[in-house]
């Protein structure tokens, strides 16, 4: 399942008369969306009105009672990102970091609690394209670039409005550290805490990236290539953060993103090219092992190799001979027209 959250502005009677005016998140969503279409996602998508707090976690509850181990949900963000005056003292920074929805901001132990109704085995990625910046533009290369983070003005002046809402939004919600997270979670995030993520030219900074280096599934690496990948791509003050939390995760790390099936990462194709699959079709994945030269040795096929009898490696002779032979179900044929030169085998486990 996926959920695609995209703002390009809030209720400004919630944020203390600001509209948080951003151009390019809900084209972020849509985005993102192709790519969970495009394999075969159950796909919700939540954009500016309809991306309010009540939209959100129920969709987040939605996957998180319908998915089973195995399964995978993945969340993306993009939107405002805020940092509220911590209320309970249990922030080193005395902030808490927030997603700035339609209706109101939500705190980041409340997304902790929401990925915490997630069963044990269930993979979960969130990709968050959002900032905890006061500054809103900025000018890069001779363009406009907006920060999508709360001007501090801003967040001061929602908590003065609102510090009963939140006040009673932090004595209700557990901290982090109070609350297990079973599911195995990998959260790929525009920037760091203290950086600003920013968007031109019809995207998230984040998510131009992340879309020229998926390259409509093209990307065959596991997770920590990806975002080492888009880290290669991002301007110097913009570095993406990766964080995992929950159960086993290095599995789920070593796939192919956004796998449903959970393929395994690291597959270059035939010869090391780009494997061509059509969406949702599985492919072969394939295995370099390194042996010792006895190991190699003992594998070798001789001459005198019986390969249809019932001792595959008893003598025979395939001299000009086109055979076909079954090892414990790896079925695979040689043609030995040409003994003394080249030929190929092919091997489908």
């Amino acid at each position: 399942m996926a959920i695609h959250i995209g703002l390009n502005r809030v209720d400004p009677d919630a944020y203390a008369g600001w509209d948080g005016a951003l151009e390019f998140c809900e084209n972020d969503a849509l985005s993102m969306r192709e790519i969970t279409d495009s394999l075969g996602y159950e796909v919700q998508q939540l954009l500016s009105e309809d991306a309010t707090v009540g939209a959100v976690f129920g969709a987040i509850q939605e996957a998180a009672s319908s998915l089973e181990p195995g399964d995978i949900c993945v969340v993306t963000y993009a939107g405002h990102g805020g940092q509220l005056q911590d209320l309970s003292a249990d922030e080193p920074d005395s902030l808490d970091e927030t997603w700035n929805l339609f209706d109101r901001e939500v705190l980041d132990d409340e997304i902790h609690v929401a990925l915490s109704a997630f069963a044990e085995g269930v993979r979960v990625l969130v990709l968050s394209d959002s900032c905890n910046s006061g500054t809103v533009v900025r000018k890069r290369a001779g363009r406009s670039v907006r920060a999508r983070g709360t001007p501090t003005v801003i967040q001061r002046a929602v908590l003065a409005k609102h510090r009963g809402l939140y006040e009673t939004i932090r004595a209700k919600t557990p901290s982090r550290e109070d609350v297990g997270v079973d599911a195995s979670v990998i959260l790929i995030s525009g920037c760091q805490d203290d950086q600003s993520s920013m968007e031109v030219d019809g995207h998230g900074v984040f998510t131009a990236a992340l879309l020229e280096v998926w390259n409509d599934g093209g990307f065959r690496g596991d997770y920590p290539e990806l975002h080492h990948a888009i880290l290669g791509r991002m301007p110097p003050d913009q570095e993406p953060n990766y964080l995992t939390i929950g159960g086993p995760l290095k599995d789920f790390e070593e796939q192919v993103p956004f796998s449903i099936d959970a393929l395994t990462g690291n597959d270059p194709g035939p010869e090391g090219g780009t494997a061509d699959t059509a969406p949702g079709e599985k492919v072969k994945l394939y295995q370099i092992v390194e042996l010792s030269p006895e190991e190699l040795e003992d594998l070798k096929l001789h001459r005198d190799d019986d390969m249809e009898g019932p001792n595959p490696r008893g003598p025979h002779n395939d001299h000009g001979v086109h055979h076909d032979h079954d090892y414990g179900g790896a079925h695979h044929d040689h043609d030995h027209t040409n003994p003394g030169g080249q030929h190929t085998h092919s091997h489908p486990q």
